[in-house]
């Protein structure tokens, strides 16, 4: 390299320390950047795992809230929907980061919420069919049949008292069925019950006083079935259907996500490591190359130098000369 030969020794040493100590730096900043890219892909899976952890959670809370009608479990509920909001915000800004498909994530924040929206439809439903024997619509209808079996002990009517547990049975039957046959038992035992009042030979007031009590038995005793309807006669129908529905797609969608979460880290590891391999190869190559030239540039001259003076001292030739070169002489 006849550039280095315009150079002193000193001049292409330093050049050399120079270029190691730049590519020592760049090697550095590969690795740093790695480090970087490795740390933000765990996150991304990781946070991309927890999603449904956070899922599963809910669906915890939602179950003690059916089954056990635990009204604690509707802010542990909440408090784990806020926190899966702040999962699905901080993978959002890793994937945009990564350049990562987000479609899947998109799609399941729509699902996460339609259930968030689903469950709280369901709580209203329940809520006001009660959350207990005596709230709400429950606690009406058990009013209103005790109202009527008051009224019914003031006349020892032996028929009507067997009615009345007739329509108790169908009733209780359905709120351990959730069966709509039941409903229509009731209607005949309520149509039987008043035709029954009418040929009892009652007063008038006792009469009318007992069948408007009937009516508003009747009437609360539909209003809970309806309501029980809205909500769901099964885990398939109603709101709870709806609710199961938009469970069972945002699962899907979060199994999804994390599969091309896990390979799409996967395949950036790999893409990291090769470009830091590279860099390493090229870098290195670089600083051999210049190494091995500038060695050969300063034992050249060297070289020539020994063999010429033993050339001198076997010939005893005092008129040969050294080709001087570089500028390293005085």
């Amino acid at each position: 390299m006849n550039v280095l030969q315009n150079l002193t020794i000193k001049r292409r040493l330093q050049l050399n320390a120079l270029v190691v100590g730049l590519a020592m730096i760049v090697m550095l900043c590969v690795i740093i950047f790695e480090s970087r890219m490795m740390l933000k892909l765990n996150e991304t899976i990781q946070n991309a795992e927890e999603l449904d952890i956070h899922e599963l959670a809910m669906r915890k809370h939602e179950k003690n809230f059916l089954f056990y009608k635990d009204v604690d479990s509707l802010e542990l509920f909440e408090k784990e929907y806020s926190q899966l909001k702040n999962k699905m915000a901080r993978l959002d800004e890793l994937v945009k980061d990564l350049s990562m498909d987000s479609s899947k994530l998109n799609e399941f924040r729509r699902l996460a919420k339609t259930y968030y929206d689903d469950f709280n439809e369901v709580v209203v439903l329940q809520k006001k069919i009660g959350l207990h024997p005596k709230d709400a619509l429950y606690g009406d209808l058990r009013g209103a049949v005790h109202q009527v079996e008051t009224l019914l002990s003031e006349r020892e009517n032996y028929k009507l008292l067997t009615l009345m547990l007739q329509l108790r049975r169908a009733e209780k039957d359905f709120m351990l069925r959730f069966d709509l046959k039941y409903m229509g038992k009731f209607d005949d035992l309520v149509a039987s019950f008043s035709s029954e009042i009418k040929n009892a030979g009652f007063d008038a007031n006792y009469e009318n006083q007992l069948l408007s009590l009937l009516t508003t038995y009747q009437s609360k005793f539909k209003a809970l079935v309806d309501a029980q309807v809205a909500l769901g006669l099964d885990l398939e129908s109603g709101a709870l259907g709806e609710m199961k529905r938009s469970v069972e797609l945002s699962d899907a969608i979060v199994s999804e996500l994390t599969e091309q979460t896990k390979a799409f880290v996967e395949s950036s590891a790999a893409s990291a490591q090769l470009i830091a391999m590279l860099v390493f190869i090229i870098a290195s190559i670089l600083v051999m190359v210049l190494v091995y030239f500038t060695s050969r540039s300063i034992i050249q001259p060297i070289e020539r130098v020994y063999h010429t003076i033993n050339e001198i001292r076997r010939n005893n030739d005092l008129s040969m000369s050294i080709t001087q070169s570089g500028k390293d002489h005085g």
